[in-house]
C-alpha cells in the first residue's frame, strides 16, 4: 500500500503541472482512482451476472493479492486526498464531502477488505463509473456528450 501512495503522489505532481486551475486538480487522483475503481466494478459485476447474481457464489471465495488490489488503491486514494487536499488545494475540500465522506469509506473499506464481505466490496466499485465520467468532464468540458449526461 505504501507503494501506491507514493506511485499517487508521484503522479499528482506529476499532472499537476500541466493542468491549469486548482479545481481541476482536485480530480487527477479521483480519475485516476476511478479509471482502476470502474474497470474492477465492472469485471466482478459481469462475473456476477455470469453466476447469474448468485450472492453466495460471490461470498464464497476469498480474494486474491490481485483482487485486493483495487481495496488498497481506493484506501490510498482515500489518504492521498485527503493529504494533497491540504497542501494544495485546501479551498475545495469541505467538512462533508472531504473529511467525513472519506474518513467513513477508510473505515468501512479498512474493516470489510479481509473479510468474506470484500468480494461485495468490489463489485460496489461499479459506482466509480459515474465519478469517471464526471472527471473526464472536468478535464474535457468540450465534449458535449458528457455534458448531457451529466445536464451541465
Amino acid at each position: 500500500m505504501l507503494a501506491l501512495l507514493a506511485i499517487l503522489t508521484g503522479w499528482y505532481l506529476i499532472c499537476r503541472n500541466y493542468v491549469m486551475n486548482e479545481k481541476q486538480r482536485t480530480w487527477i487522483i479521483t480519475l485516476s482512482a476511478s479509471i482502476i475503481l470502474s474497470y474492477y466494478g465492472l469485471y466482478t459485476f459481469c462475473e456476477f451476472a455470469y453466476n447469474w447474481f448468485n450472492i453466495n457464489h460471490m461470498l464464497s471465495y476469498t480474494l486474491t493479492k490481485k483482487q485486493m488490489f483495487p481495496h488498497h488503491v481506493f484506501i490510498s486514494y482515500l489518504i492521498m486526498d485527503l493529504v494533497i487536499g491540504m497542501i494544495d488545494y485546501r479551498k475545495q475540500i469541505n467538512l462533508m464531502t472531504g473529511w467525513v465522506h472519506h474518513i467513513m469509506y477508510l473505515i468501512i473499506c479498512w474493516n470489510y477488505q479481509y473479510s468474506k464481505y470484500s468480494s461485495l466490496l468490489l463489485l460496489c466499485y461499479i459506482v466509480e463509473i459515474p465519478t469517471f465520467i464526471l472527471g473526464l468532464c472536468k478535464f474535457y468540458p468540450h465534449i458535449d456528450v458528457l455534458k448531457r449526461i451529466f445536464h451541465f
